[in-house]
Protein backbone atom coordinates (compact mmCIF):
# COMPACT_ATOMS: atom_id res chain seq x y z
CA UNK A 1 0.00 0.00 0.00
CA UNK A 2 1.52 3.09 -1.18
CA UNK A 3 0.86 6.89 0.76
CA UNK A 4 -2.01 7.47 -1.30
CA UNK A 5 -3.58 3.93 -0.30
CA UNK A 6 -3.25 4.15 3.34
CA UNK A 7 -4.66 8.38 3.60
CA UNK A 8 -7.86 6.38 2.17
CA UNK A 9 -8.03 3.79 4.64
CA UNK A 10 -7.64 6.38 7.24
CA UNK A 11 -10.45 8.57 5.69
CA UNK A 12 -12.57 5.13 5.32
CA UNK A 13 -11.96 4.35 8.91
CA UNK A 14 -13.47 7.56 10.00
CA UNK A 15 -16.28 6.93 7.89
CA UNK A 16 -16.98 3.96 9.50
CA UNK A 17 -16.47 4.92 12.81
CA UNK A 18 -18.81 8.42 12.28
CA UNK A 19 -21.68 5.91 10.74
CA UNK A 20 -21.16 3.17 13.65
CA UNK A 21 -21.06 6.07 15.98
CA UNK A 22 -17.86 5.02 16.94
CA UNK A 23 -14.70 7.42 19.29
CA UNK A 24 -11.54 6.95 17.33
CA UNK A 25 -8.57 7.70 20.43
CA UNK A 26 -6.10 9.90 18.15
CA UNK A 27 -3.62 10.01 20.92
CA UNK A 28 -3.48 5.87 20.69
CA UNK A 29 -3.48 5.82 17.10
CA UNK A 30 -0.33 5.16 15.43
CA UNK A 31 0.83 4.69 11.77
CA UNK A 32 4.29 2.75 10.84
CA UNK A 33 5.86 1.90 7.73
CA UNK A 34 7.78 -1.03 7.47
CA UNK A 35 11.09 -0.53 5.30
CA UNK A 36 14.97 -0.69 5.77
CA UNK A 37 14.40 3.70 5.12
CA UNK A 38 10.94 3.93 5.30
CA UNK A 39 9.74 7.52 4.63
CA UNK A 40 8.17 10.03 7.30
CA UNK A 41 4.95 11.75 6.13
CA UNK A 42 2.11 14.06 8.02
CA UNK A 43 -0.70 11.58 8.43
CA UNK A 44 -4.30 13.02 9.75
CA UNK A 45 -7.24 11.66 10.05
CA UNK A 46 -9.76 14.25 9.67
CA UNK A 47 -8.25 17.24 11.68
CA UNK A 48 -6.56 14.97 13.83
CA UNK A 49 -2.55 14.45 13.59
CA UNK A 50 -1.62 10.78 13.80
CA UNK A 51 1.62 10.43 14.72
CA UNK A 52 4.04 7.90 12.50
CA UNK A 53 6.29 5.82 14.67
CA UNK A 54 9.71 3.57 14.47
CA UNK A 55 8.04 1.21 17.26
CA UNK A 56 4.46 0.09 18.60
CA UNK A 57 3.76 -2.70 20.99
CA UNK A 58 0.53 -4.53 20.08
CA UNK A 59 -0.82 -7.58 22.57
CA UNK A 60 2.62 -7.37 24.39
CA UNK A 61 4.59 -7.58 21.47
CA UNK A 62 6.97 -4.45 20.26
CA UNK A 63 7.31 -4.26 16.01
CA UNK A 64 9.55 -2.15 14.56
CA UNK A 65 9.73 -0.30 11.58
CA UNK A 66 12.61 -2.25 10.22
CA UNK A 67 11.18 -5.48 10.77
CA UNK A 68 13.97 -6.42 13.54
CA UNK A 69 12.91 -7.39 16.86
CA UNK A 70 15.94 -5.82 19.06
CA UNK A 71 12.79 -3.42 20.79
CA UNK A 72 11.09 -7.15 21.58
CA UNK A 73 13.67 -8.85 23.17
CA UNK A 74 15.09 -5.58 25.09
CA UNK A 75 11.63 -5.25 26.94
CA UNK A 76 11.54 -9.21 27.45
CA UNK A 77 15.39 -8.87 28.76
CA UNK A 78 14.27 -6.46 31.35
CA UNK A 79 11.09 -8.27 32.24
CA UNK A 80 12.32 -11.62 32.77
CA UNK A 81 15.33 -10.45 34.67
CA UNK A 82 12.88 -8.72 37.18
CA UNK A 83 11.18 -11.83 37.34
CA UNK A 84 14.31 -14.00 37.69
CA UNK A 85 15.53 -11.72 40.63
CA UNK A 86 12.10 -11.57 42.04
CA UNK A 87 12.41 -15.44 42.44
CA UNK A 88 16.05 -15.58 43.51
CA UNK A 89 15.19 -13.57 46.32
CA UNK A 90 12.40 -15.72 47.27
CA UNK A 91 14.52 -18.55 47.13
CA UNK A 92 16.71 -17.11 49.19
CA UNK A 93 14.30 -16.07 52.13
CA UNK A 94 10.98 -17.39 52.13
CA UNK A 95 11.45 -20.38 49.08
CA UNK A 96 13.64 -22.08 51.98
CA UNK A 97 16.38 -22.69 49.00
CA UNK A 98 14.13 -25.67 48.12
CA UNK A 99 15.32 -26.31 44.03
CA UNK A 100 12.70 -28.03 42.46
CA UNK A 101 9.31 -25.29 43.64
CA UNK A 102 12.18 -22.54 42.32
CA UNK A 103 12.25 -24.56 38.77
CA UNK A 104 8.49 -25.34 38.74
CA UNK A 105 8.08 -21.47 39.34
CA UNK A 106 10.47 -20.28 36.89
CA UNK A 107 9.41 -22.58 34.39
CA UNK A 108 5.49 -21.70 34.91
CA UNK A 109 6.57 -17.73 35.25
CA UNK A 110 9.73 -16.77 33.98
CA UNK A 111 9.73 -19.44 30.58
CA UNK A 112 6.00 -18.07 30.00
CA UNK A 113 7.81 -14.77 29.52
CA UNK A 114 10.51 -15.84 27.64
CA UNK A 115 8.30 -17.61 24.93
CA UNK A 116 5.89 -14.90 24.42
CA UNK A 117 5.11 -14.16 21.09
CA UNK A 118 8.35 -16.56 19.97
CA UNK A 119 6.25 -17.71 17.62
CA UNK A 120 6.81 -15.20 14.97
CA UNK A 121 10.43 -13.72 16.42
CA UNK A 122 12.35 -16.81 17.14
CA UNK A 123 13.04 -17.88 13.82
CA UNK A 124 16.55 -15.85 14.80
CA UNK A 125 18.97 -18.17 16.49
CA UNK A 126 20.81 -14.87 17.68
CA UNK A 127 17.40 -13.81 19.84
CA UNK A 128 17.16 -17.02 21.66
CA UNK A 129 20.65 -16.94 22.44
CA UNK A 130 19.63 -14.24 24.93
CA UNK A 131 17.02 -16.42 26.59
CA UNK A 132 19.33 -19.46 26.82
CA UNK A 133 21.91 -17.14 28.83
CA UNK A 134 18.78 -15.92 31.38
CA UNK A 135 18.33 -19.84 32.06
CA UNK A 136 22.16 -20.40 32.37
CA UNK A 137 21.92 -18.06 34.95
CA UNK A 138 19.48 -18.59 36.82
CA UNK A 139 20.19 -22.90 37.12
CA UNK A 140 23.71 -21.90 37.93
CA UNK A 141 22.65 -19.51 40.80
CA UNK A 142 20.07 -21.99 42.71
CA UNK A 143 22.86 -25.00 41.94
CA UNK A 144 25.56 -22.77 43.14
CA UNK A 145 27.85 -23.75 40.47
CA UNK A 146 30.62 -21.60 39.63
CA UNK A 147 31.34 -19.73 36.16
CA UNK A 148 32.39 -22.09 33.39
CA UNK A 149 30.35 -24.90 34.95
CA UNK A 150 28.73 -26.27 31.23
CA UNK A 151 25.61 -25.74 30.16
CA UNK A 152 25.08 -29.13 29.59
CA UNK A 153 25.45 -30.09 33.19
CA UNK A 154 22.84 -27.32 34.52
CA UNK A 155 20.15 -28.65 32.24
CA UNK A 156 21.03 -32.32 32.98
CA UNK A 157 20.87 -32.24 36.60
CA UNK A 158 17.82 -30.13 36.78
CA UNK A 159 16.02 -32.20 34.08
CA UNK A 160 15.34 -28.62 31.99
CA UNK A 161 15.34 -28.42 28.02
CA UNK A 162 17.01 -25.69 25.96
CA UNK A 163 15.22 -22.48 25.57
CA UNK A 164 15.89 -23.36 21.79
CA UNK A 165 13.61 -26.83 21.77
CA UNK A 166 10.84 -25.13 23.64
CA UNK A 167 11.08 -22.09 20.98
CA UNK A 168 11.03 -24.78 18.52
CA UNK A 169 8.23 -26.23 19.53
CA UNK A 170 6.00 -23.49 19.66
CA UNK A 171 6.92 -22.02 15.98
CA UNK A 172 5.82 -25.77 14.72
CA UNK A 173 2.99 -26.07 16.63
CA UNK A 174 1.84 -23.07 15.62
CA UNK A 175 2.89 -23.72 11.91
CA UNK A 176 0.40 -26.76 11.85
CA UNK A 177 -2.10 -24.49 13.68
CA UNK A 178 -2.69 -22.42 11.00
CA UNK A 179 -1.72 -25.27 8.03
CA UNK A 180 -5.10 -26.01 9.20
CA UNK A 181 -7.23 -23.08 9.42
CA UNK A 182 -9.53 -22.72 6.16
CA UNK A 183 -7.88 -20.78 3.33
CA UNK A 184 -9.75 -18.11 3.57
CA UNK A 185 -9.10 -17.17 7.43
CA UNK A 186 -6.14 -14.22 6.85
CA UNK A 187 -3.42 -16.29 8.76
CA UNK A 188 -3.22 -19.02 6.07
CA UNK A 189 -4.19 -16.37 3.46
CA UNK A 190 -0.65 -14.63 4.61
CA UNK A 191 1.15 -18.56 4.67
CA UNK A 192 0.11 -18.90 1.10
CA UNK A 193 1.35 -15.86 0.24
CA UNK A 194 4.96 -16.42 2.21
CA UNK A 195 5.23 -19.55 0.22
CA UNK A 196 5.59 -17.77 -2.49
CA UNK A 197 7.78 -15.19 -1.58
CA UNK A 198 10.03 -16.21 0.76
CA UNK A 199 9.36 -15.39 4.95
CA UNK A 200 8.29 -16.66 8.07
CA UNK A 201 6.05 -19.93 6.45
CA UNK A 202 9.35 -20.89 4.22
CA UNK A 203 11.42 -20.25 7.74
CA UNK A 204 9.09 -22.54 9.50
CA UNK A 205 9.20 -25.15 6.76
CA UNK A 206 13.22 -25.06 6.62
CA UNK A 207 12.82 -25.48 10.19
CA UNK A 208 10.85 -28.70 9.92
CA UNK A 209 13.64 -29.93 7.84
CA UNK A 210 16.26 -29.08 10.02
CA UNK A 211 15.11 -31.76 12.45
CA UNK A 212 14.74 -34.25 9.96
CA UNK A 213 10.64 -34.22 9.86
CA UNK A 214 7.68 -33.52 7.57
CA UNK A 215 4.74 -31.93 7.73
CA UNK A 216 3.29 -35.80 7.02
CA UNK A 217 3.45 -35.79 10.61
CA UNK A 218 0.97 -33.15 10.97
CA UNK A 219 -1.73 -35.80 10.34
CA UNK A 220 -1.24 -37.63 13.42
CA UNK A 221 -4.12 -35.85 16.31
CA UNK A 222 -1.01 -36.20 18.94
CA UNK A 223 1.40 -34.47 16.90
CA UNK A 224 1.72 -31.50 19.68
CA UNK A 225 2.94 -34.79 22.15
CA UNK A 226 4.91 -36.26 19.39
CA UNK A 227 6.74 -33.30 19.12
CA UNK A 228 7.47 -32.27 22.44
CA UNK A 229 8.56 -35.75 22.96
CA UNK A 230 10.60 -35.88 19.61
CA UNK A 231 12.56 -32.41 20.50
CA UNK A 232 12.85 -33.05 23.83
CA UNK A 233 14.42 -36.50 23.42
CA UNK A 234 17.30 -35.00 21.05
CA UNK A 235 18.05 -31.68 23.28
CA UNK A 236 18.06 -34.52 26.32
CA UNK A 237 20.33 -36.32 23.85
CA UNK A 238 22.71 -33.53 22.47
CA UNK A 239 23.48 -32.59 26.37
CA UNK A 240 24.70 -36.01 27.46
CA UNK A 241 26.84 -36.51 24.56
CA UNK A 242 28.72 -33.52 25.67
CA UNK A 243 29.01 -34.25 28.88
CA UNK A 244 30.64 -37.49 27.77
CA UNK A 245 32.76 -35.86 25.42
CA UNK A 246 34.14 -32.94 28.13
CA UNK A 247 36.67 -33.40 30.49
CA UNK A 248 34.95 -31.01 33.00
CA UNK A 249 34.16 -33.40 35.19
CA UNK A 250 35.15 -37.00 34.50
CA UNK A 251 32.77 -38.36 37.88
CA UNK A 252 29.93 -36.45 36.29
CA UNK A 253 29.48 -39.06 33.65
CA UNK A 254 29.81 -41.93 34.47
CA UNK A 255 27.03 -40.90 36.97
CA UNK A 256 24.45 -39.04 34.98
CA UNK A 257 23.66 -41.67 32.33
CA UNK A 258 20.08 -39.93 31.80
CA UNK A 259 18.14 -36.53 31.97
CA UNK A 260 15.99 -35.68 34.51
CA UNK A 261 16.30 -34.11 37.33
CA UNK A 262 18.51 -35.54 40.50
CA UNK A 263 16.67 -36.85 43.58
CA UNK A 264 19.24 -35.97 45.51
CA UNK A 265 17.88 -31.72 44.52
CA UNK A 266 14.24 -32.47 46.85
CA UNK A 267 16.21 -35.01 49.16
CA UNK A 268 18.72 -32.43 50.89
CA UNK A 269 16.56 -29.75 51.92
CA UNK A 270 19.73 -28.35 53.95
CA UNK A 271 21.11 -25.88 51.39
CA UNK A 272 25.42 -26.29 52.61
CA UNK A 273 25.19 -29.83 52.17
CA UNK A 274 23.26 -29.60 48.85
CA UNK A 275 25.69 -27.60 47.43
CA UNK A 276 28.72 -29.57 48.59
CA UNK A 277 27.30 -32.39 47.02
CA UNK A 278 26.93 -30.54 43.98
CA UNK A 279 30.61 -29.34 43.93
CA UNK A 280 31.45 -33.09 44.65
CA UNK A 281 29.66 -34.33 41.15
CA UNK A 282 30.37 -31.22 39.20
CA UNK A 283 34.40 -31.47 40.81
CA UNK A 284 33.91 -27.40 41.05
CA UNK A 285 35.47 -27.45 44.12
CA UNK A 286 37.27 -23.99 44.91
CA UNK A 287 41.20 -26.20 43.64
CA UNK A 288 43.92 -25.92 41.83
CA UNK A 289 42.23 -28.19 38.90
CA UNK A 290 39.81 -26.13 38.71
CA UNK A 291 41.36 -22.94 38.48
CA UNK A 292 43.61 -24.50 36.42
CA UNK A 293 40.57 -24.80 33.66
CA UNK A 294 40.11 -21.37 33.42
CA UNK A 295 43.58 -20.26 33.45
CA UNK A 296 45.00 -22.73 31.26
CA UNK A 297 47.57 -24.13 33.86
CA UNK A 298 48.58 -27.60 32.29
CA UNK A 299 47.50 -30.74 34.60
CA UNK A 300 50.14 -31.45 36.30
CA UNK A 301 50.90 -28.15 37.73
CA UNK A 302 47.63 -28.49 39.18
CA UNK A 303 49.26 -28.92 42.61
CA UNK A 304 47.92 -27.94 45.88
CA UNK A 305 50.10 -25.74 48.36
CA UNK A 306 49.58 -28.10 51.43
CA UNK A 307 53.41 -28.83 50.44
CA UNK A 308 52.52 -32.21 49.76
CA UNK A 309 53.27 -31.76 45.49
CA UNK A 310 50.26 -33.61 44.94
CA UNK A 311 48.13 -32.31 41.82
CA UNK A 312 44.56 -30.93 43.98
CA UNK A 313 42.29 -33.29 42.22
CA UNK A 314 39.17 -35.01 43.93
CA UNK A 315 40.99 -37.58 45.81
CA UNK A 316 43.52 -35.44 47.06
CA UNK A 317 40.46 -32.71 48.52
CA UNK A 318 38.60 -35.51 49.86
CA UNK A 319 40.97 -37.88 51.60
CA UNK A 320 44.55 -36.88 51.97
CA UNK A 321 44.85 -32.75 52.28
CA UNK A 322 45.29 -31.07 55.39
CA UNK A 323 43.67 -27.83 54.52
CA UNK A 324 40.13 -29.14 53.58
CA UNK A 325 39.02 -30.61 56.71
CA UNK A 326 36.73 -27.72 57.54
CA UNK A 327 35.23 -28.37 54.28
CA UNK A 328 35.01 -31.68 54.15
CA UNK A 329 33.19 -31.95 57.19
CA UNK A 330 30.16 -30.20 55.16
CA UNK A 331 30.36 -33.29 52.25
CA UNK A 332 27.88 -36.04 52.85
CA UNK A 333 29.82 -39.07 54.29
Amino acid sequence: MNKKGLKRSLNKLQEFSHLEQLKINYTKSKVMIFGKHPPKFNWTIGENKIEQVQTFKYLGVHFDEKNCWKPQIQSMKISVQKSSHALVKFFHSKGGKLVTPALKVFSGRVISQMLYGIEIWGMNQNNLHHLEIGQNKFLRHILVAPQGTPVAYLRTETGMVSIKARATLAILSYYKRVMDMPDHRLPKRCMIEQWKSGGWATSAQNLLKSKSLSTDIFIFSEVKRMLRDWLYKSDNDQDLALIHSSGFSHWYRLLKTNHSRAQYLDALTFAPLRTAFIELRFQTMPTAVLDGRYMNVPKHLRVCICGAGEIEDVLHYLLYCQLYQNPRGKAPG
